[in-house]
């Protein structure tokens, strides 16, 4: 009851925000993103619209609690606290958030109740930083909660359900070297609609520091994380999954990327990125100007390195064109043939306007190789707190995808997307040991196939400046299964 009185003391204690800037703090955000997505919460907060920097000079001016109440259900952005400092010239924000998602299958309804803080501000634009907690509780621990998008963090069983609870933040100090920022969170790399083959954010959060420096037109950008290793109990030969987890292996991953941009239409970009463990953090891995497939070469090769590249070309005003390749281990005398430590994955795809505000239309096609992101040291398998950070759909696959986007309104959207795609069982878990493989030849889709289809649909609406809501439904079908037909809603208040 005391949560609930101090939620609603601080809805009330808002004010009117005026027209602003922001601060652009992002390390790294792709060219093309997917905009389909059921929940609100999936949308991740981009570091390029967190910072404000008020326009006005004026110390922050309490509005009347009769006003600042109505602004709730009006187009008025306002949030509980906003502050302006003049000496030095600093902004403060403090915002509410509180939503409700709801999923309806054929065998179950689940629903999640959460609420979130966010904190950020910056010192004579500088120095910048912000806070985002969120929690909340699932009402059942079953299948379909484990698996479910937005339980990819901490949780802990409550009676009938379960607490999810996370946090995001970052520092970032801005200088003439370069930006420089330690944080908690996670990163996409490369264009795409249907999830990065390089590395996805669809995974919990997981602390880093970071460096990016522009160089005229290069920008050289270095990461290096402290991630959960996963999946490594039965080498650890410990039974009990609870007392497991608080044994696990240290586990890092390290990533430098150099991009180019020659013109205002083509953007090309290649790195390198290790998943390590066992040790701490390894001073080798630290220069960001270095090989690092080389490094690791003088490290006793016990760890796990990919390297990738990606091409975003802008070809008119209305098409934007984008190809990513990874790859682990290669041969260039074994390259056109099934040798299994063939592992690498490609990604090709086009956006096209289509004249009507900002309504486009998305296509792409994404194969990888058997055995991708896997490794025979399960510490360094690619992958984050059982999440892989490759390619979300898995390995040895070819996937179709397309996304419709119809914007509608300046407050309302439709979302489609859809996908065929088919899925052979050899090597296609990131959990799975490579040195398990039953023989030295890995063929496309070898194994039992699984071919998939789904569509989805959901319809957004800004309700007003504090208010937005998600209606969607989906069906998947697995080819000689029973087809899954799924609705959901999402509302969040935000203030």
């Amino acid at each position: 009851m005391r949560k609930i009185l101090l939620i609603l003391f601080c809805l009330i204690l808002g004010s009117e925000i005026y027209a602003t800037e922001y601060l652009d703090i992002s390390w790294n955000e792709p060219e093309v993103n997917s905009q389909y997505s059921r929940f609100i919460l999936e949308n991740k907060l981009s570091e390029s619209k967190i910072i404000r920097m008020e326009e006005r000079n004026n110390d922050y001016v309490w509005g009347n609690l009769l006003e600042s109440f109505s602004n709730l259900f009006s187009n008025n952005k306002s949030n509980i606290i906003h502050h302006n400092f003049k000496k030095p010239k600093s902004t403060f924000d403090l915002s509410f958030y509180a939503g409700f998602d709801y999923l309806k299958d054929s065998d179950e309804d689940f629903y999640y109740y959460n609420y979130a803080v966010l904190l950020c501000g910056s010192i004579n634009r500088n120095l910048s930083y912000y806070a985002n907690w969120y929690m909340g509780k699932i009402n059942e621990s079953n299948n379909l909660s484990n698996n479910w998008v937005l339980a990819d963090t901490w949780r802990q069983p409550s009676g009938e359900g379960f607490y999810l609870d996370n946090i995001t933040a970052k520092i970032n100090y801005d200088s003439k070297l370069g930006d420089f920022a330690i944080g908690r969170g996670n990163f996409e790399i490369g264009s795409n609609i249907s999830g990065s083959i390089i590395l996805n954010d669809q995974t919990n959060d997981y602390g880093y520091f970071s460096h990016k420096i522009k160089l005229d037109n290069f920008e050289l950008t270095f990461l290096h994380a402290t991630l959960i290793a996963d999946s490594t109990h039965a080498e650890m030969g410990i039974d009990d999954l609870y007392y497991a987890n608080k044994k696990l292996e240290e586990k890092h991953l390290v990533m430098h990327m150099l991009k180019w941009k020659p013109n205002k239409k083509v953007q090309i970009a290649a790195g390198e990125q290790v998943i390590y463990g066992g040790r701490e953090t390894d001073i080798s891995y630290l220069l960001p100007h270095t090989f690092m497939r080389v490094t690791e070469h003088n490290l006793y090769n016990r760890d796990n390195v990919l390297i990738f590249a990606d091409l975003d070309w802008k070809i008119s005003e209305s098409n934007s064109f984008y190809t990513n390749f990874i790859f682990d281990e290669l041969s260039k005398s074994k390259l056109f043939t099934n040798w299994w430590a063939n592992k690498w994955a490609f990604q090709i795809g086009d956006v096209q306007k289509l004249g009507f505000r900002d309504s486009r239309l998305a296509l792409e096609f994404v194969a990888v190789r058997p055995w991708m992101y896997t490794h025979n040291v399960l510490t360094n398998k690619f992958s984050h707190e059982d999440r892989c950070l490759g390619y979300s759909s898995g390995s040895n696959i070819l996937k179709y995808t397309a996304e419709l986007n119809i914007d509608l309104h300046d407050n309302y959207g439709i979302d489609v997307q859809s996908s065929y795609s088919r899925q052979g069982s050899l090597g296609n878990d990131f959990t799975i040991n490579y040195d398990s493989r039953p023989s030295d030849e890995a063929s496309w889709l070898e194994g039992d196939i699984t071919d998939k289809f789904f569509i989805g649909s959901v319809l957004t609406a800004k309700l007003n400046g504090h208010n937005k809501l998600k209606i969607g439904y989906s069906y998947e079908k697995i080819l000689e299964e029973d087809a899954e037909n799924q609705i959901s809603i999402s509302y969040q208040l935000i203030y």
